[in-house]
């Protein structure tokens, strides 16, 4: 027997016991069941779930294939760490390694820049230069050619060559040869704007004393130094440690952090070794260029070297027993054309002016002169008065 379902309609509340869309008492739509849309829904879920399972089963390595991108970019950055710490271990050296290899890239540094270093002769003196363009022109202080139009440029291969000076000034101490040979080769880059760092390690290149090819380390030890010798101003220059000799004016002064030349070797302290002076290349580098551009004529670089009583600039100071800082002398002497700063050399100051250095007196040598003095009071009076003396001993010598 079949059974019956009656349903009540949600309108009116009369039962309706036939099926149909409508209430015979009202006329109103009758609601559906909500029992059809779940079940509806139900059996998606189903087959959705039993087809999940049939891919995943008959097509197992499709799934493993899809990307997993944040376990990729996981392994990538563990990856990254693991290569800096490599990097960082393999940096890691024992001390005498990293001497060596410090020791092996500054070898390198003077080896190339020596091969554009020369030693520079005149009838006088001795010094040295070093190539600066393509052009063959060479860069030296202005003392060792000073007098000398034609001058002879030994390279460090031993070839010489008779050039001529192109530049030439009697205030900065600077002067430029050309040496056409030489065009065309390879010469030292210049810092030309940059100014040098307390601190910063730095290469003399020259030939002091005549020894060609000779390269001594150093440091900036001071900047914007300024002093006097004679009536000659040296402003704003580089203080330096490496050591230099007679012969080593013009030489340059190579940065080992840019391996450029930085300034010219000019100058040092007399009896301080580790004391010199070089001119900075940023503050000459437009006078140079000015006579690179427009060399000087021989007429023009005659009237810079002799002053108005017919003497050589530096060579008058050099002459002047009070006030001499030059030592000079034919280089086959080996005390070649370089500067010396005297003991009294003095600092131009912006505020207080020229302030001398005053020599001390040391108490012990004024008692020994008092006793000396005792001692020759009583010498006189055994004496009778007359003082003997030995012509070949001297108490006090004069340079």
């Amino acid at each position: 027997m079949k059974k019956v379902v009656n349903l009540e309609c949600h309108s009116c509340g009369n039962t309706i016991e036939s099926r149909g869309n409508f209430c015979p008492h009202c006329g109103k739509k009758i609601r559906g069941s909500k029992r059809i849309p779940f079940l509806i829904i139900l059996a998606l879920c189903s087959m959705t779930t039993f087809g999940f399972v049939l891919w995943n089963y008959f097509y197992p390595n499709d799934y493993q294939k899809m990307p997993k991108t944040t376990a990729v970019v996981d392994s990538t950055k563990i990856e990254e760490e693991k290569k800096k710490t490599e990097e960082i271990k393999a940096e890691t050296l024992p001390a005498s390694e990293i001497t060596e290899k410090v020791q092996k890239d500054v070898s390198q540094v003077i080896e190339e820049s020596l091969q554009k270093v020369v030693t520079i002769y005149t009838e006088a003196s001795q010094g040295s230069g070093f190539l600066i363009n393509e052009k063959g022109d060479i860069l030296t202080n202005a003392h060792v050619v000073e007098g000398s139009i034609y001058v002879t440029v030994q390279d460090s291969t031993n070839h010489e060559y008779s050039e001529t000076v192109i530049g030439y000034s009697n205030n900065t101490d600077v002067a430029v040869v050309r040496v056409p040979d030489l065009a065309g080769g390879n010469f030292l880059p210049m810092e030309t704007t940059k100014s040098a760092s307390l601190g910063e390690e730095v290469l003399a290149l020259g030939s002091p004393l005549g020894l060609r090819n000779t390269a001594t380390l150093g440091h900036i030890t001071g900047v914007n130094r300024s002093f006097y010798i004679g009536e000659r101003a040296y402003e704003n220059i580089y203080q330096m440690s490496a050591q230099i000799a007679p012969g080593s004016s013009g030489g340059p002064l190579v940065s080992l952090k840019t391996e450029k030349v930085i300034a010219i070797n000019s100058a040092k302290i007399m009896g301080e070794e580790s004391i010199g002076f070089s001119i900075p290349i940023h503050s000459i580098y437009s006078l140079i260029t000015d006579w690179i551009t427009t060399p000087l004529s021989e007429q023009e670089l005659n009237n810079l070297f002799y002053n108005d009583e017919g003497y050589l600039h530096y060579q008058e100071e050099l002459e002047n027993g009070d006030d001499w800082y030059f030592d000079g002398g034919d280089y086959s002497d080996e005390n070649n054309s370089y500067y010396d700063i005297p003991d009294d050399w003095y600092n131009a100051s912006e505020e207080d002016g020229y302030e001398y250095e005053e020599e001390t007196i040391d108490e012990e040598d004024t008692y020994e002169e008092e006793i000396y003095e005792e001692e020759t009071e009583e010498f006189e009076e055994e004496g009778d008065g007359e003082i003997y003396s030995d012509d070949g001993l001297e108490e006090e010598e004069t340079y």
